[in-house]
């Protein structure tokens, strides 16, 4: 991917973080890690449950939270990543058409499973 990302002129470093990313607590830090690795076992689970459904056409079966207390760290992790990545900007450029600045070399536009 970052061959692909590179090949269309992305530089991850010329890419300016937000102070609440530079400046991280170990607390913090262990927080938002804990974050993502739960928000990607979910995202992974559906994901594949999703793909799964497209192929075979047996109804998927997402992920259930073993309890509110994972919910809730999971629509944590959520805020999290939205902040982190703009899927929702990326989704309604998307279905404007103005595509023609984020397509990819191969004419390739990857827009995430929803959240």
């Amino acid at each position: 991917m970052t061959s692909t990302l590179s090949s269309v002129g992305y530089d991850p470093a010329n890419v300016p973080l937000a102070p609440f990313v530079t400046t991280l607590s170990q607390y913090q830090l262990m927080q938002y890690t804990n974050q993502i690795t739960l928000f990607r076992k979910v995202y992974t689970y559906n994901s594949n449950a999703y793909v799964n459904y497209t192929v075979t056409g047996n109804p998927p079966i997402y992920y259930r939270f073993i309890s509110y207390q994972e919910y809730t760290q999971f629509k944590s992790a959520v805020a999290l990543i939205n902040k982190l990545y703009p899927f929702t900007g990326m989704a309604n450029q998307f279905l404007s058409g103005d595509l023609e600045a984020n397509v990819f070399p191969d004419g390739s536009w990857v827009i995430p499973f929803p959240l």
